[in-house]
């Protein structure tokens, strides 16, 4: 079964997974937010999801993580064909022009991270808003 009522949140850090959790939660009950600590993560998680048919809504992506990271994890992702319609998005502290260019170039939104709840649930509306409109 397809599931769209999800989240993916890939982030070596667990505070910024709850802190999204949080405001995902908060703007729309509907939704859930599953998380995995890296890119290599990432891509089993997304393959088994491919298999089971369990994919998500929205992947949230860390740019700055350990092993692989939000660069190559975004490429390797995109090319699994069975994902090229959900919408991604790049969270990182501090985006290089790099990010941005790569982003750019991959159709790839990206914010900052944000340093209060509040800017959580800022970014959280523009998801519901932009990347989500259909929910």
């Amino acid at each position: 079964m397809v599931n769209n009522k999800y989240i993916l949140c890939i982030d070596d850090d667990d505070d910024d997974c709850s802190l999204l959790r949080e405001a995902i939660i908060k703007a729309n009950t509907s939704f859930s937010v599953k998380s995995v600590k890296s890119g290599d993560e990432a891509i089993k998680f997304l393959v088994k999801s491919i298999e089971t048919n369990d994919l998500p809504g929205l992947i949230v992506l860390d740019i700055n993580m350990p092993g692989m990271d939000g660069q190559e994890a975004l490429v390797r992702i995109q090319k699994l064909l069975a994902l090229s319609y959900i919408p991604i998005l790049f969270l990182s502290t501090n985006p290089s022009e790099n990010d941005m260019l790569l982003a750019e170039s991959r159709n790839v939104s990206v914010f900052t991270k944000p340093t209060s709840m509040k800017g959580y649930d800022d970014i959280t509306q523009t998801i519901f808003k932009t990347l989500l409109k259909e929910y």
